[in-house]
């Protein structure tokens, strides 16, 4: 889901580079019917759009593109609806950076109920206020300076604060994800064997369904993984110290654990989570 912000100052002819853009990534621990959002730029001369997406699991994601005019500041706010009723808000002031494709985590989680953040800054699952991480300009979702989105032989990485879209070939041992900021989605449903080591405040979404074996998922150093391992023969995910993980299950053959996994959840219907609430 897209929306093109046309501001204030029009593009010469021929200005052509990399995509300004900012990924709003909504989750939340609330049971929702649908997800409202608004971009407010009143604050550079534009106007206010909504957009609105039924809520079946998340995250949910919704792309803001740059057109023309000033970077920002701009307001972009989530609603998390219940039929017509809204159970939760969240907002955050950011600025498009130039060339860049940027992640705005805009989270709606129990703990951030009625918490108000700083500018550039957003709430996460335990109810603190972070940083919205800004990549240096250039750098974008297709491959720019510091930044990695590669799949060759059983190697897949993904760093400097990109968003990766990854796709695990059949045997796929070494995929790494990494620095804040970072969304790494990886499709390992055709894999024989994977691995995954998730860290330095990365997010992580692994779709590991049908998968033969899953071996080692290390989610740690602050990072936040989300594993579906249904119908996966073997499945194992280690959540350490400051990391938060949700994993789906249905079978024995699937293990959420690890020196970090202080709160473990059993949400029902095979799902498992550490240190974060239930979707």
């Amino acid at each position: 889901m897209r929306i093109a912000l046309a501001l204030l100052i029009a593009c010469a002819a021929g200005c052509h580079g990399p995509l300004t853009e900012l990924v709003v990534s909504t989750d939340t621990d609330h049971e929702l019917d649908a997800v409202r959002w608004e971009i407010d730029a009143t604050a550079i001369g534009g106007g206010v759009s909504t957009r609105q997406a039924a809520f079946a699991g998340g995250p949910l994601r919704m792309t803001v593109v740059h057109e023309r005019g000033p970077y920002g500041p701009i307001r972009l706010r989530a609603y998390g609806l219940r039929g017509d009723a809204e159970v939760a808000r969240a907002e955050v002031e950011v600025s498009f950076v130039p060339g860049a494709s940027v992640l705005v985590p805009l989270d709606l989680y129990r703990a951030c109920d009625g918490q108000r953040c700083g500018p550039g800054e957003t709430c996460d699952a335990r109810g603190r206020c972070v940083a919205v991480a800004a990549p240096d300009a250039g750098l974008n979702a297709d491959g720019g300076a510091g930044c990695y989105e590669t799949c060759a032989g059983s190697e897949c990485q993904c760093d400097r604060g990109c968003r990766c879209d990854l796709t695990c070939g059949e045997d796929c041992e070494k995929v790494r994800c990494d620095h804040d900021g970072t969304s790494c989605t990886l499709d390992a449903r055709g894999a024989s064997n994977a691995e995954l080591d998730c860290r330095s405040g990365a997010r992580c979404v692994v779709d590991a369904r049908g998968a033969s074996n899953l071996d080692r998922v290390r989610c740690h150093d602050g990072a936040s993984c989300e594993v579906d391992c249904r119908d996966t023969s073997n499945c194992r995910v280690t959540c350490d110290e400051g990391a938060e993980c949700l994993v789906r299950c249905d079978g024995d053959d699937c293990a959420l654990g690890g020196e970090g996994c202080e709160e473990r959840r059993d949400c029902g219907g095979g799902v498992f989570a550490c240190n974060r609430g239930c979707p």
